[in-house]
């Protein structure tokens, strides 16, 4: 269980990282200012509780998508920069299952 929680969340970082940045960020091309406010943004958003039960990886994902907009304080005074962007970059067929119930999840 330790290796899926370790892979979902490389999974999140790299995708988001990707795909806020863009793929320069990928490269190790990143201005410390945008990093450092990547940073600062992830830390903000804590998810209450996140229980998944043999999820495939995708709707793990998925769900920490909706869930990190909701719980985004950001959504409050600018609704369309809230949450982030996930995007699996993995065909993997049939997708990995997560098991994992977690309270308190900070995305940072």
């Amino acid at each position: 269980m330790k290796f899926i929680h370790l892979l979902l969340w490389k999974t999140l970082f790299v995708m988001y990282l990707g795909f806020a940045l863009g793929a320069s960020a990928l490269h190790g091309r990143v201005e410390s200012s945008s990093h450092d406010r990547l940073v600062e943004k992830l830390k903000t958003i804590v998810i209450p509780e996140v229980e998944f039960v043999e999820a495939s990886l995708p709707e793990a994902l998925e769900y920490l998508r909706v869930a990190a907009r909701k719980y985004d304080p950001e959504a409050v005074t600018n609704p369309r920069r809230a949450g982030v962007n996930i995007v699996l970059l993995t065909r993997e067929n049939p997708p990995p299952t997560v098991t994992l119930h977690v309270r308190n999840l900070n995305v940072g």
